[in-house]
């Protein structure tokens, strides 16, 4: 993939990012424990619905992007819920 390739994923993937304000709220909503196993300090962001997957359905970003489709995660089960989404 050349860098202009690139680019326009980089570009196209923008809108499914979550915000600062989303983060905020959802980090307030863990209490800064993982929302997967509850054991573990959060430090990540998780799609529940993975940006390709909703690019692929055409889903509005304005859904993926949101606070209900974020869960906030540790290292590990950002992980695990990667490899298995």
């Amino acid at each position: 993939m050349g860098a202009q390739a690139r680019k326009e994923k980089r570009e196209r993937r923008a809108d499914y990012e979550f915000s600062g304000s989303v983060k905020n709220t959802v980090t307030q909503r863990s209490g800064g424990t993982c929302e997967e196993c509850e054991s573990y300090r959060a430090s990540e962001f998780h799609h529940k619905v993975s940006i390709a997957t909703a690019i692929m359905m055409g889903w509005e970003a304005s859904f993926v992007a949101s606070a209900d489709n974020c869960l906030h995660v540790c290292s590990y089960c950002h992980a695990v819920l990667d490899v298995t989404a």
